[in-house]
């Protein structure tokens, strides 16, 4: 199971030799290795963030920062946050939907939980309906979608995602443990 990026990591272990017994993965980034998505392109809504400068006073102030503060999303405003995390190009390298067709029936079963309002680079309903269409192509059988009505991206990691509240978030959350106690 993961959450943004690490979606796109827990999708990765259905990529290798001996796969998770199911994954749960929610909004994560996905087609990166396709330059023309979202992961690619500038986002506005981390433009206003001042870039990071790698000075020593700066290195020295992140290290010395208190726990989860942000100090800048530059990467994701200027639409280059795939090619920080890989700089040499290769693309595909990160991009476990390369691998779809070719691990085919073996793929684990799988859920997506996804807002229908995700507009982070990278991540949003219509590459996850992509995905899990691509997947069943290539002969994936147990792939589900859990779409969050007027969920944006993290709708889960916020303080009033209770049981119960904000149109059913947490009941997305429950529908995807539900699912992996279902398959593990």
């Amino acid at each position: 199971m993961g959450h943004s990026v690490g979606g796109t990591l827990a999708l990765w272990l259905g990529v290798q030799d001996d796969p998770p017994q199911a994954i749960a993965s929610f909004y994560p980034s996905l087609y990166l290795s396709n330059t023309e998505t979202t992961a690619h392109k500038p986002y506005p809504g981390f433009s206003a963030m001042p870039d990071f400068q790698d000075t020593k006073e700066n290195h020295d102030a992140l290290m010395n920062l208190p726990s989860g503060e942000q100090i800048s999303a530059f990467p994701m405003a200027h639409g280059t946050w795939v090619a920080a995390a890989q700089p040499n190009g290769d693309f595909e390298a990160i991009d476990p939907c390369v691998h779809f067709a070719e691990k085919g029936k073996l793929w684990p079963p799988t859920i997506f939980v996804q807002g229908d309002k995700d507009d982070l680079p990278g991540s949003n309903l219509e590459y996850v309906e992509k995905a899990i269409t691509d997947l069943k192509n290539a002969g994936a059988s147990n792939i589900k979608l859990q779409k969050v009505e007027g969920a944006s991206h993290m709708f889960d990691m916020q303080p009033n995602a209770a049981i119960g509240q904000e149109g059913g978030r947490a009941e997305a959350v429950k529908a995807a443990l539900d699912f992996l106690r279902q398959n593990v």
